[in-house]
């Protein structure tokens, strides 16, 4: 992210590196309204508002993140830099502690089978 916010990258590859960086977060978010989060409600009442928040947040990046597919300058780089880094520093701090204490989740790959 970084040389990103530096203009250390050729244009075209910014554009690039964006748009694969874009459509993985959205798929990452996508599961998480779907999945993580009902189940993580489910567990865990007292994070109601936590999640909600984080939801909200998904809503303000997806439109965030839909301004580089057209411009890809280093303003909007930044706005989506910086709105990603509180996001991710949010979650940390909310749901890192209660994810630890899970003993199984429900969008986890299946274990391998010994036998495999």
């Amino acid at each position: 992210m970084a040389k990103l916010r530096a203009g250390e990258r050729p244009a075209g590859d910014l554009r690039e590196h964006c748009l694969a960086f874009c459509e993985a977060l959205t798929f990452h978010h996508g599961g998480e309204n779907r999945v993580a989060f009902p189940h993580l409600e489910q567990l865990f009442p007292e994070l109601k508002q936590p999640l909600d928040r984080l939801r909200e947040e998904h809503a303000v990046l997806a439109g965030l993140i839909g301004e580089p597919r057209q411009a890809g300058d280093q303003d909007t780089i930044g706005r989506v830099a910086d709105a990603m880094e509180a996001h991710f520093a949010y979650k940390e701090e909310r749901l890192v502690p209660v994810l630890d204490s899970l003993d199984e989740v429900p969008w986890a790959a299946p274990a391998p089978r010994p036998d495999a």
